[in-house]
């Protein structure tokens, strides 16, 4: 089973794929150190980044930069020096392609996201996201997943939310934090224990930043329900 490509349903008669759904279970397996059991799935999906064939978005996630940041989870969710070498660079490349690209407030979070972990600080889409912030001092429902067939786009003002004060407190924080391990030319990174890549080192957010955005959107939310 583990030998064929992942499917999105364990469904013989419901045949479907999505480079994000694939690289959540890269995700799932390399962290648990069994990623090697699916390296036709990793062939695929490093592909895709290769030939730029999510730019418009997967056939359930809305945007290019869904793919983006979850392939960046997927580096930080494994050690494993052979991922790093193959996907870091690449990874790194195409979302310096996407810096400054137009985007909605969710977009231009996960693009700041999966930056910060191939060490790309994306200024600019801190200058883009602010002034998308609503009064109630939230972000809009903005798109992230789809039905292929419908064409029913959803999303959530929490999620949006979420991910704009984290990438503005990722922003926020000192650039010598960012987790970073990528080849020089055709050598595997050094920085490396038994043949495996150490783990980035936690991201700091700043808290009474993050707070006080907090406290903004809980009290705008008051205001504009009335309940203040």
């Amino acid at each position: 089973m583990l030998s064929r490509f992942s499917q999105i349903y364990f469904d013989a008669e419901r045949p479907r794929t999505d480079p994000v759904v694939a690289l959540n279970v890269l995700r799932l397996f390399y962290s648990r150190g069994r990623g090697h059991e699916l390296s036709r799935t990793l062939e695929w999906v490093l592909g895709v980044l290769k030939y730029r064939a999510y730019l418009e978005g997967t056939r359930y996630y809305e945007t290019a930069e869904c793919f983006l940041f979850f392939a960046s989870q997927l580096l930080r969710s494994s050690t494993d020096a052979r991922l790093h070498a193959q996907l870091a660079p690449l990874l790194r490349e195409r979302i310096l392609e996407r810096a400054g690209a137009a985007g909605d407030a969710l977009a231009l979070s996960m693009r700041v996201l999966a930056g910060m972990v191939v060490g790309v600080r994306l200024e600019h889409e801190l200058a883009l996201l602010l002034p998308l912030q609503c009064e109630d001092g939230g972000w809009g429902p903005d798109w992230v997943y789809k039905y292929s067939w419908t064409g029913v786009k959803i999303g959530n003002r929490g999620l949006t939310t979420a991910f704009a004060l984290n990438a503005i407190a990722a922003l926020q924080s000192p650039p010598q934090l960012q987790p970073l391990f990528l080849p020089k030319g055709p050598e595997l990174p050094r920085a490396t224990i038994n043949g495996s890549v150490l783990p980035p080192p936690p991201l700091k957010i700043p808290t009474l930043a993050l707070a006080s955005a907090l406290k903004k959107w809980v009290l705008g939310r008051r205001k504009h329900d009335g309940n203040g």
